[in-house]
């Protein structure tokens, strides 16, 4: 087969032609990555769950952004390549404008890392490392009384949905003996807490029956523990609430940080 170089063609025309058909390469490649990017949430959840439309759009937003920047990476370095290599070129106004967009392009590849990263960095310290445990909100008690009463109460979470007090038996009284929820006998000793001040002294003594008690959170102290912050399921649902829509506001943030910086550099860029 002869080359079109062979056939008589014009360089500048050939070099046009050339650069044309990597463009449209470029364009139909980036449509593909970008939908990958999109779907690509799906394939990290339950087969059988799936997602919520808005979850979805969210997250495919986050996927197809973060494809589309690691596709924009590999051509920034592979156009630079072909120049290289004579696979095209480029008259000298053309070069011109490529080396001014390419070095705004690095100019602006940095300040979307630092960016990214600075959001990153809110993002861990709002959601994993001030997680669900820690943004719980909790019942607090300033008397032992009172939250000892609390706890010796029989909560139990009702399938995951709600708390259900069950009414202590006369016959656990009378005999200082316990159930767990199979019908199992358990002594009073087994469910006996101590909680101790910061001298190692127990300040206070209860029967743990509240199943829907997730954590206790206080500061041992001289001679008192008070006050004392009681988190439940409940509190743990809605604190897990409270982390889901951090995740989605700060995964549109990553949206909206490269989307700006894209058009910036689209409005600066030499032409």
């Amino acid at each position: 087969m002869t080359e079109p170089e062979d056939a008589g063609l014009d360089v500048n025309v050939l070099s046009d032609y050339k650069r044309k058909v990597l463009g449209l390469a470029e364009k139909s490649i980036g449509l593909t990555v970008a939908f990958i990017g999109f779907t690509f949430p799906l394939i990290l959840v339950d087969a059988y769950m799936g997602l919520g439309s808005d979850s979805l759009l969210i997250l495919g937003a986050m996927g197809a952004a973060t494809f589309l920047l690691i596709y924009a990476v590999v051509l920034y370095f592979l156009n630079a390549s072909f120049l290289k290599k004579d696979v095209y070129s480029l008259s000298e106004k053309e070069a011109a404008v490529y080396r001014c967009n390419h070095k705004l392009k690095r100019t602006y590849a940095i300040i979307l890392v630092i960016l990214l990263v600075a959001t990153f960095v809110c993002h861990q310290f709002a959601t994993s490392i001030w997680g669900p445990y820690s943004i719980m909100k909790g019942t607090t008690f300033d008397n032992y009384d009172s939250f000892i009463d609390y706890m010796e109460q029989h909560h139990n979470f009702n399938n995951g949905t709600e708390a259900v007090e069950i009414p202590v038996p006369s016959e656990e009284i009378e005999t200082g003996t316990y159930y767990d929820e199979y019908g199992n006998e358990i002594s009073e000793e087994a469910l006996t807490r101590r909680l101790e001040d910061k001298n190692d002294n127990v300040v206070c003594e209860y029967i743990d029956r509240n199943e829907n008690v997730v954590s206790l959170r206080y500061t041992p102290k001289d001679g008192t523990i008070l006050p004392i912050t009681v988190c439940t399921e409940d509190d743990l649902q809605e604190a897990r609430q409270t982390a889901a829509v951090r995740h989605v506001i700060f995964g549109a943030v990553y949206c909206i940080e490269c989307l700006a910086v894209v058009l910036i550099y689209f409005k600066k860029r030499a032409k």
